[in-house]
């Protein structure tokens, strides 16, 4: 990529930053550029078993929207506003608003209302260099609340290098207070999507290209700044989006895994290190996975329908639950059985699993692909 046109270098960087690819990134946008989808109102009919528990809050077209009981709520006007996550004690949103230019990161109440700006990425109105503007994506609290994560693209090289580090920010400082967390690799959009742990330390996504020039993304695992770290996942996974369980015992990711599609996965994570892995659905353009408080499940976004349009889909936990146990081994005959010829009594078999598949929420609403999905109880 070094050499290539400034505009080049920014449509792929921005393209990176989707993290599932070309095709998410257009579907994700197509609210905006066709404004065929209609506004979220209420879920599509379904089971009243898959009523889903708590508050969910989703981007679309730039506005941000709740969903509890059933119902669609607008939280903010269009205007930008993507990527919202909760406070670790659920009493409000972080997100996340995005300008011609720039974006920043913002506190919200539960019901839109600006609590605080948390950044001030834009350049002096004074300086027309567009490098003087700065970009804030992924905000995420660390479980203690003390520091904001997020992914910001300084120190920049060039106006068209803008390969994002993960920084963190203690709350209510400038970025000039902040620290730098990690060293992303150039021409590569950088380093993103960080998840702080409760234990200390965070996960992220590190972009990286091989000989060949293929981009691909990795989980990588650092305890502290600017520390060499490990990587979790491989670069032929090419994961992204991690999200761990209430409990903390399971990830999931999205990993493409040298395929056309993208892939639901789960591994089980110790703290260090990542199980094996298991695969929840490979027939979907899967992204932005979100477990319920109560791990009762896992929702996503997929497109459906002839317009491609990504709607919100649900994974009850019988999906991904460890199976039952195998049959019962065969009890051994006595001697005195065998002996006046009694049939050994045949092991008792396992029932076998009933099938458990992915249930569509909503229809007709094209949420944004892009943006991560906030849940509390």
């Amino acid at each position: 990529m070094i050499g290539k046109p400034a505009a080049t270098a920014a449509l792929v960087i921005t393209m990176l930053l989707s993290g599932v690819g070309t095709y998410i990134y257009e579907a994700a946008h197509q609210t905006e550029l066709r404004k065929v989808a209609k506004a979220p109102t209420k879920i599509a009919p379904a089971p009243p078993a898959y009523l889903l528990s708590g508050t969910l809050y989703l981007a679309q077209g730039g506005a941000l929207y709740s969903l509890g009981g059933g119902v669609f709520k607008s939280v903010t006007p269009a205007g930008g506003w993507t990527q919202p996550s909760l406070l670790p004690n659920s009493s409000s949103l972080l997100a996340v608003k995005r300008d011609q230019s720039y974006s920043n990161v913002y506190q919200l109440g539960l019901d839109g209302s600006v609590q605080s700006q948390l950044t001030n990425n834009a350049g002096s109105r004074f300086n027309s260099d567009p490098g003087a503007n700065h970009w804030s994506f992924y905000p995420r609290f660390s479980p203690d609340e003390k520091t904001l994560y997020m992914s910001y693209d300084s120190a920049k090289q060039l106006d068209y290098e803008v390969d994002s580090a993960i920084w963190g920010l203690p709350i209510g400082a400038t970025i000039n207070q902040g620290r730098r967390w990690t060293s992303p690799n150039q021409y590569t959009g950088g380093d993103v999507q960080p998840l702080p742990l409760p234990g200390g330390g965070l996960i992220y996504v590190k972009y990286d290209e091989d000989t060949d020039g293929k981009m691909a993304s990795e989980l990588w695992l650092t305890t502290r700044p600017l520390s060499a770290g490990k990587a979790l996942t491989t670069f032929d996974e090419d994961c992204s989006q991690p999200a761990l369980s209430p409990d903390g015992t399971m990830l999931a990711m999205i990993c493409s895994r040298k395929q056309q599609q993208s892939q639901l996965v789960i591994a089980p994570f110790d703290g260090s290190s990542l199980g094996d892995r298991r695969v929840l659905v490979s027939d979907q353009w899967v992204a932005q996975p979100a477990w319920s408080p109560d791990g009762a499940g896992i929702a996503y976004l997929a497109p459906a329908g002839s317009g491609g349009l990504f709607q919100l889909w649900w994974l009850p936990k019988g999906a991904y639950a460890p199976p039952p146990p195998g049959p019962s081994p065969s009890p051994t005959p006595t001697a005195s059985a065998a002996r006046k010829g009694k049939p050994t009594p045949k092991p008792t078999a396992a029932p076998a699993p009933v099938p458990v598949k992915p249930v569509q929420i909503t229809t007709d609403v094209g949420f944004d692909a892009t943006s991560s999905i906030a849940w509390h109880a």
